[in-house]
């Protein structure tokens, strides 16, 4: 197993109608197609109908004082490109130039706001991207003058210095960072202004990250600040100083050991992976690697209960408590601890792969809630070998921390069944009889109204059509049936939603069956 010595900071300052048929649509980008879709409006909003569509090879464009197309105006006119890229699994620097405003999403993440009125600038921001195919989205303005808009992006080069992800906390604490970049130094005096162009000057943190190396010793790290900071190393927490106050220095000494710097370092936006007999990265090998996560949750006061399910060995830190410390070769195995936490716990799981088949996963719930009903049986996402079977484009599949047990899977829709489409089952294993059957709607990536789960049932196949963009963070029953007690019972959903396509997020979470 590797040593990752990796040295952690966060800093935080104070807290329309039908289209007649002769107006151009924006096209949907299609995940194999090698060009950019791009739409054109006469005006700086992006509103009403497009002036025109088209496709552009490469988005590399200076227009001078000219006009992008025949029916755009040379000024006051704006833009919306769209394509899928397919990248392996790394982090990526997207570069953007423009004259004027930009901005650049990722997966509906915004990792470029540049929206207002400059000559031309160029601006920079990393993306953590798994392995497949991304959507990116640019959009762009021109007000009067000049016009010039360049995107690009490349492999991220390694870096001696600090990841800064800086975030506007006044739009809360769920959003991605407004601003990722590479700081040389951690040595900055803002005074009363912004860190940078579109961040404000007030309710804004930061998370600086980098990996260092060490030799074997006694190590004490200072920190100065106005107003809160914490630094972790190597997930312990060292220097605490989270709450306001005026510039002031900390400081806390730790023991660290001489090791080996990690292959790979990443950032997973969920812990929920079924690598099989594959890499989990280009670079690591298929059997005998190791990986640590760390990460620091917020809870609610009250027990908890962690579920660790791998192939092979786990130990699991929670708020620095040793709860699961099976660490040996083993087939696909669920264990479990209870702990009680209140405020902030980090978290810290190890797992290595020998040989053979690799999963690993890690869920909590509350453990001081009412039991499920006797009888009662719930399918999560996370049993993907367990009772829930996913199928499709393995691309379009994505995961997050969140929904039932802090996991669920989602997708983006389709207008019509298509080769390759992405569908799900849950599978119960259940004792025949007659049972109700809901549905767990979590409160994100459900903006479909059309979600079409089929029940398997003793008497056949019936659909319940369930809004989930109005059901966030809810059971919804599906009905209630006889079941069979087999392997023909089963709820199944895909990504078939017959709204436009591309335009929605299904979710994919638990189904339970309560006994009636």
């Amino acid at each position: 197993m590797f040593r990752k010595l990796a040295l952690s900071i966060i800093f935080v300052c104070l807290l329309a109608g039908a289209a007649h048929a002769q107006t151009p649509q924006p096209p949907r980008p299609e995940h194999t197609a090698p060009f950019w879709n791009v739409a054109y409006w006469n005006n700086r909003s992006l509103s009403g109908d497009p002036a025109a569509v088209d496709t552009d090879a490469s988005l590399d464009h200076d227009w001078g004082a000219g006009s992008p197309h025949a029916k755009v105006n040379a000024d006051r006119f704006s833009a919306r490109w769209t394509r899928y890229i397919e990248v392996s699994a790394g982090v990526y620097r997207f570069t953007a130039t423009s004259d004027d405003g930009i901005r650049i999403y990722v997966d509906d993440d915004l990792v470029i706001d540049q929206w207002y009125d400059q000559s031309p600038q160029t601006f920079t921001a990393d993306a953590e991207l798994t392995a497949g195919h991304h959507l990116v989205k640019v959009e762009y303005y021109e007000n009067t003058g000049g016009a010039v808009a360049r995107v690009s992006w490349e492999p991220a080069p390694a870096s001696t210095g600090w990841r800064g992800e800086y975030f506007d906390d006044s739009r809360g604490f769920d959003h991605p960072p407004l601003l990722v970049r590479q700081d040389a130094e951690i040595a900055f005096n803002w005074g009363y202004g912004s860190p940078a162009p579109g961040l404000p000057s007030d309710h804004f943190s930061v998370q600086w990250t980098r990996t260092a190396h060490f030799e074997s010793g006694a190590y004490r790290f200072t920190a100065t600040s106005d107003d809160g900071i914490r630094v972790h190393v190597d997930g312990q927490l060292v220097v605490e100083g989270w709450y306001d106050h005026p510039a002031r220095t900390f400081s806390g000494e730790v023991s660290l050991t001489e090791g080996e710097p990690p292959a790979l370092i990443r950032n997973d936006r969920s812990l929920g992976f079924n690598w099989s007999n594959v890499s989990p990265a280009p670079g690591i090998p298929n059997d005998n690697f190791s990986v640590r996560w760390t990460r620091t949750v917020n809870f609610e006061p009250g027990s908890y209960r962690f579920t660790t399910t791998t192939d092979d060995g786990v130990r699991l830190w929670v708020n620095g408590h040793l709860l699961i410390d099976q660490w040996r070769d083993q087939a696909l195995t669920a264990h479990s601890g209870v702990i009680y936490l209140s405020g902030d716990a980090p978290l810290e799981m190890e797992y290595y792969e020998h040989a053979g088949l690799a999963s690993a996963w890690l869920t909590w719930e509350r453990d001081d809630v009412p039991p499920p009903s006797p009888g009662t049986v719930i399918v999560d996402d996370i049993h993907s070998i367990l009772g829930f079977v996913q199928s499709g484009s393995r691309t379009g599949w994505h995961t997050e921390s969140e929904g039932y047990r802090g996991h669920l899977t989602w997708t983006r829709n389709n207008d019509r069944r298509r080769p390759n489409y992405n569908w799900a089952r849950w599978y119960p294993s259940l004792a025949a009889g007659r049972y109700e059957v809901f549905v767990y709607i979590p409160e994100r990536y459900t903006t479909t109204s059309q979600a079409r789960y089929w029940v398997s049932h003793r008497d056949g196949y019936t659909l319940r059509i369930v809004d989930q963009s109005a059901n966030g963070g809810r059971w919804v029953s599906v009905g209630t049936y006889w079941f069979r007690g087999s392997r023909d019972d089963y709820v199944s959903l895909a990504d078939v939603t017959y709204e436009p396509r591309l335009s929605r997020l299904i979710a994919f979470d638990a189904v339970k069956w309560v006994p009636r």
